[in-house]
């Protein structure tokens, strides 16, 4: 208690520079606090699994030259039985939707026998994958009830857009996240689902681990017998990891054999294509990390210069206190009494500062709220800051000898 009314007594004389530094520090908290939330949900996104086989699903995209679209079909039919035959693939399909992909195609689906839409509820949106044969093997999906399509039920792509008007695909295989969004009470399989207006579809399966990842992920899906053409899909092979290079090699040489009018990508593992879709997460994150870093530089050296300006400005007061009997432990704890006061009626002020900052990016950016461990937390750290750019001054102070000091 001693120690606070000569404290106090010196922030009152010095009023406009300790509301600076508070400013300071409560605007610092309120964008550190912020800005390490940003930061937190890209790296959260990055580090989650995404539940894919990343290291053994190879991506190739082929384009035809001039082609007509009459007879793309046969000619997917014809690559992935090459594909399929090569060494070292022990599962090849084409889908129109790839992991990290820039293609993505959401639809509603509703259950066949749920009333209609009322105000206010929400339909389920999900992403709808279209696959052939060996999408569930080559994707490592699992099944957790019910069965893959058969032979009869798969139709070509072309086939459903230029079939009969409202044709819907014959079966449906859901994943676990909307099968329970849509029958919570039982199983799904055997129901009937609609997809975007179109016919009642039975729903023959439940699959684990079909789902799109990225910063604006879909966790519902729904998968399709549906069979695009190569101009309209993704050829995918699950390989072993080991094999990559030589797979790759021979998979861009079989399909420019076949057809070499045709443009063949490069292949990518989801793994490579996963690396580039979270390029701009990872630069942002990085800007964040730099926001707090300079924020956090500026706000230090703020403290510095003032804590300085004021031990030469206490000299003599720091000169009579030493001669009364103040060691240089006592000087230096001063000090850092008076900082802590004032980083803590900063950060304090800070907080409210984030929480009012948060809502302002919640309603305008859909930004998730605040969580209130950042709140501690960024408290915490500007004390810490505070207590060590506040350390060189003090122990300045603390060194000036007290006849030196009477003296000026």
């Amino acid at each position: 208690m001693s120690q606070f009314t000569p404290v106090l007594t010196a922030l009152r004389r010095h009023r406009g520079a300790a509301l600076l530094i508070v400013c300071n520090v409560a605007l610092c908290a309120a964008i550190v606090c912020n800005a390490l939330h940003l930061a937190g949900l890209r790296l959260a996104t990055m580090l989650a699994p995404s539940g894919w086989p990343e290291d053994t699903v190879l991506v190739l995209n082929v384009r035809a030259e001039d082609e007509p679209a009459q007879t793309q079909g046969a000619t997917t039919q014809r690559d992935l039985t090459l594909l399929a035959a090569l060494p070292g693939v022990r599962a090849a399909a084409i889908g129109n939707v790839v992991p990290w992909g820039d293609s993505k195609f959401r639809s509603s689906v509703t259950a066949n026998d749920s009333p209609p839409t009322q105000p206010g509820v929400i339909t389920p949106v999900a992403m709808q994958y279209r696959a052939s044969a060996g999408f569930i093997e080559t994707m490592d999906l699992r099944l957790v009830a019910g069965r893959d399509f058969t032979a009869t039920e798969r139709i070509r792509q072309r086939d459903l857009d230029y079939g009969e008007p409202g044709a819907s695909p014959p079966a449906a295989i859901l994943n676990a996240e909307l099968a329970r969004a849509l029958f919570p009470h039982g199983s799904a399989v055997g129901q009937t689902v609609r997809t975007d207006g179109a016919h009642a579809i039975p729903v023959v399966g439940v699959v684990d681990g079909l789902r799109d990842p990225g910063p604006d992920p879909t966790p519902m899906a729904v998968l399709l017998p549906v069979t695009p053409d190569y101009g309209s899909g993704s050829y995918l092979l699950r390989i072993a990891p080991a094999q990559r290079e030589a797979v790759a090699q021979a998979a861009v040489a079989a399909l420019r054999a076949a057809e070499p009018r045709r443009s063949v990508g490069t292949p990518q593992l989801l793994a490579e294509r996963r690396r580039e879709a979270e390029r701009d997460d990872r630069v942002m994150a990085a800007v964040f990390a730099g926001v707090v870093a300079a924020l956090l530089a500026v706000t230090a050296c703020g403290i510095v210069g003032l804590a300085s300006f004021w031990v030469q400005q206490r000299t003599r007061m720091i000169g009579i206190r030493r001669a009364l009997g103040a060691t240089q432990a006592d000087v230096r704890r001063y000090f850092q009494l008076e900082n802590a006061l004032l980083t803590g009626a900063g950060a304090l002020l800070g907080l409210a500062g984030a929480q009012a900052l948060s809502l302002v990016l919640k309603s305008h950016w859909e930004v998730p709220a605040l969580p209130w461990p950042y709140l501690p937390l960024g408290a915490l750290v500007l004390m810490l800051l505070g207590q060590a750019a506040v350390l060189a001054p003090a122990r300045r102070a603390a060194g000036v000898a007290p006849m030196t000091a009477l003296r000026s």
